[in-house]
């Protein structure tokens, strides 16, 4: 199997979610949550591309990630597999790396393979200079963007921060009521 991805213009409504794809004029699927829409959009992809294949017809290019994002559109990456001989490959790469790369394809709503077969693509194709370093610098985008909203600094982070430091409390004050025969110095001071 090989793993294309297609980019789709991500509209939210009051209901559903869309998903209209940018190389394909007449391609949109509608659902009610994003899990639903990307499991259509792979299948109503997956059609496609099998119609184009079967009438003997050239799969067009995916935009780019600067060309679909052109108007600010939230994008959602579309992968499918495609038949191919499947290849089982093995690699090794560092653990942060990996992490990164989980973390870039998730938010794109790609999978690991997916996204290593577009970033692969990327550089056979020639975009080696800049194709990597547009892959490095929307990684790094991504990572900010993930680091500001979970990191210790966001609001979910001072949160939780806020709640280790209570139970932390609570356990202290747990440990002393045990230590001190049932009663805390909280209570031994008012005694």
């Amino acid at each position: 199997m090989t793993t294309v991805a297609y980019p789709a213009r991500l509209q939210h409504g009051v209901v559903e979610a869309t998903a209209a794809f940018i190389d394909f004029d007449d391609l949109a699927v509608h659902a009610t949550n994003i899990p639903d829409l990307l499991r259509e959009a792979r299948a109503a992809l997956r059609e496609r591309l099998l119609s184009l294949e079967t009438a003997d017809m050239e799969w067009p290019s995916p935009s780019s990630s600067d060309e679909a994002a052109q108007g600010g559109a939230q994008l959602l990456w579309v992968d499918v597999d495609v038949d191919d001989t499947p290849v089982r490959l093995t690699i090794s790469m560092g653990e942060r790396l990996i992490k990164a790369i989980d973390e870039a394809a998730d938010a794109q709503g790609m999978t690991r393979s997916g996204f290593l077969a577009v970033a692969s693509r990327a550089y056979l194709a020639g975009q080696r200079g800049k194709g990597t370093s547009k892959l490095y610098e929307e990684m790094s985008g991504i990572g900010r963007k993930v680091d500001e909203a979970l990191g210790s600094e966001s609001r979910i982070g001072r949160a939780i921060n806020d709640l280790d430091a209570r139970m932390l409390d609570g356990f202290r004050r747990m440990a002393d009521t045990f230590k001190g025969g049932g009663t805390s110095d909280d209570d031994r001071a008012q005694s």
